[in-house]
C-alpha cells in the first residue's frame, strides 16, 4: 500500500526524446505537405529497446504472445496519453470491393492520394471480415493507379483470403501522418516519426515496449494492493495466477 499522501508508480515505458526533422531526412518527402514541418524523429538506434515487428499474423490464429497487441509494434505515450499509430482512413475503414486474389485488392472507396504514397516493409494493414469476428493482417507492397488495386502480402495461417466487404485500415507509414498525435515506426532503422500535439514536443514521451507483465503473483494469498499505479506496459500490467483472496 502506498504511504498516505504519497504516490507509488510502477512505470514500464522507456522515456524517449526527439528532434524535428529537416528536408535532409530521407523520409521527409513522404509526409503530407500540411504535416512535414511538424514531424519529430525519435532515434532508438542506440537504445536497448524492443520496438517489436510489423505483425502479419492472423487472429485468432496468431501466437498467444502477439494476441494482446494485434500489430506487434511498440506504442507511444505522450504527456500521459496514448498516441495514434498513423493510419488511413483516420476514422473508420475502407471496404474491399471483392475478395483479394493474387495478392491484390481493390476498395469500394476511391483513394485519390494512393498514387503518391510509397510503401515499404513497415506499411501494414488490418482487416476485419464482414462477420466482425475474423481478423487478418499483412503488409502492403504497392498501388497500381491503372487498376486502382493495392498489392499486399497477407498472412493466411488459418485465415484464407480477405473476403468481399471486409473492413480494412492501412497503417504505419509516414504518408498517413496528417494530424497531431500520430506516429509511425521504422522497424529496420529503429526510429519513430511523431507529430506531437504541441509544437515543441515539450512533454514527457514514453515508449511502451515492455513485453512482460510488470508484476506477477503466482499461488498468492491474502494480498491487497492499494494506491499503487501500474502503467505503460505493452502487456498486462499485473497478473494474479492461481491466487486467492487478493484485492487490487
Amino acid at each position: 500500500k502506498a504511504e498516505d499522501g504519497k504516490q507509488v508508480v510502477f512505470e514500464a515505458g522507456k522515456r524517449v526524446s526527439g528532434t524535428k526533422i529537416t528536408n535532409k531526412d530521407k523520409q521527409y518527402s513522404r509526409f503530407p505537405n500540411t504535416s512535414r514541418n511538424h514531424i519529430y524523429k525519435i532515434d532508438l538506434s542506440t537504445m536497448n529497446v524492443d520496438i517489436g515487428k510489423v505483425q502479419t499474423s492472423t487472429y485468432p490464429n496468431m501466437a498467444a504472445s502477439d494476441a494482446a497487441s494485434f500489430g506487434g509494434l511498440a506504442e507511444l505515450v505522450y504527456d500521459g496519453e496514448l498516441m495514434t499509430e498513423a493510419r488511413y482512413p483516420n476514422i473508420g475503414t475502407v471496404k474491399t470491393a471483392a475478395a483479394s486474389s493474387n495478392n491484390s485488392v481493390q476498395f469500394v472507396e476511391n483513394i485519390p492520394d494512393a498514387a503518391a504514397w510509397k510503401f515499404d516493409e513497415n506499411t501494414r494493414f488490418t482487416a476485419v471480415e464482414s462477420s466482425g469476428y475474423h481478423f487478418l493482417g499483412g503488409t502492403i507492397n504497392g498501388y497500381d493507379p491503372a487498376t486502382k488495386k493495392f498489392s499486399w502480402t497477407q498472412n493466411k495461417a488459418g485465415g484464407g483470403e480477405v473476403s468481399s466487404g471486409a473492413r480494412v485500415s492501412l497503417r504505419n507509414a509516414p504518408d498517413f501522418i496528417d494530424q497531431p498525435g500520430e506516429y509511425c515506426i521504422d522497424v529496420a532503422r529503429k526510429a519513430i516519426y511523431f507529430y506531437p500535439p504541441d509544437e515543441t514536443m515539450s512533454h514527457e514521451t514514453r515508449l511502451m515496449c515492455f513485453k512482460q507483465p510488470l508484476v506477477k503473483f503466482e499461488k498468492a494469498k491474502n494480498i491487497v494492493i492499494d494506491g499503487i499505479t501500474f502503467q505503460n506496459a505493452s502487456e498486462t500490467g499485473i497478473i494474479f495466477e492461481e491466487a486467492s483472496n487478493c484485492t487490487l
